[in-house]
């Protein structure tokens, strides 16, 4: 079956994040494959955090409505990819970081996507997606579950500034 028009540039998304998940495993044990695939981390990093942002404006308040163990599930794993994000000079964060990105995007395209689909179908929902306004909720979640490493972060962003 054909991806929901709502849904296609997301998973297109996915790729990247899988062709990196992938590199991140095949670099075990090396320290110069793992230094380049810390590079590409680096690199790929904004591109994350922005589908991240996305999926959580978007889809998360739909997804509170039909699914909320998915909404719970897609939070946590983002707080997690998002620590581990941070940690890209370690081997052993970059290690955890394939495996948990490739297990992230298999969720969302095997179960998070079909279940998504599934409600807009039964309800008839055409093309529209959650408006911008429901960001004000989100960062609430965000809060509920990520408010700790948030804050690590920013301190640790602000000794690597000085």
């Amino acid at each position: 079956m054909r991806r929901d028009e709502r849904l296609i540039e997301l998973s297109r998304e996915h790729h990247t994040a899988l062709t990196l998940a992938r590199r991140l495993r095949l670099a075990h044990g090396s320290s110069e494959a793992l230094a380049a695939a810390g590079a590409s981390v680096r690199s790929l990093h904004a591109e994350l955090e922005q589908h991240f942002d996305e999926e959580e404006v978007r889809l998360l308040p739909i997804l509170r409505a039909c699914a909320p163990e998915l909404a719970s599930q897609l939070m946590h794993e983002h707080v997690a990819l998002r620590a581990l994000l941070e940690r890209s000079d370690e081997a052993a964060a970059l290690e955890r970081l394939g495996t948990l990105l490739e297990a992230h995007v298999r969720f969302e395209e095997r179960v998070m996507f079909p279940r998504l689909e599934d409600y807009w179908r039964a309800s008839g929902e055409r093309a529209v997606m959650a408006p911008p306004a429901c960001r004000a909720s989100d960062a609430a979640t965000r809060a509920h579950f990520g408010e700790g490493v948030r804050a690590e972060h920013a301190h640790r962003n602000s000794i690597h500034a000085r």
